[in-house]
């Protein structure tokens, strides 16, 4: 239980002035320590090509599920957040711009695939 601040300015006091906290399924969800990323099916990119990690920290990464450019490049702020504070990295992944690093080779990749494709149709 914790005291509601606005229950104490309205003049209420005692047990009418505490609300619970939320117990629902959702809550819980929300508070739960982070474990990390559902992993992709596919063949595992080589992370170590992104600037800043290393093979020590890509299997860390493995480890939590991301495996491919395109995860990293996807990556929320509260994603970053979460692996940052995961792997106590002390905001590299910022500092080291590995999400546009990411995107760069996502993009060198699908650039990769469209010619191989062309050339097969001829």
């Amino acid at each position: 239980m914790r005291r509601a601040k606005l229950y104490y300015l309205r003049g209420r006091r005692g047990k009418s002035a505490r609300i619970f906290e939320r117990t629902d399924a959702r809550a819980k969800r929300l508070n739960a320590a982070f474990k990390g990323f559902k992993r992709p099916k596919g063949e595992a990119d080589d992370l170590t090509r992104i600037k800043g990690v290393a093979a020590d920290l890509a299997g860390q990464l493995n480890g939590l599920g991301v495996i491919k450019f395109d995860q990293i490049a996807n990556f929320s702020d509260d994603d970053i957040a979460n692996v940052d504070e995961t792997l106590s990295l002390g905001g590299r992944i910022e500092k080291e711009d590995w999400v546009r690093q990411a995107q760069a080779f996502v993009a060198e990749a699908a650039a990769a695939e469209v010619p191989a494709a062309e050339e097969a149709k001829g």
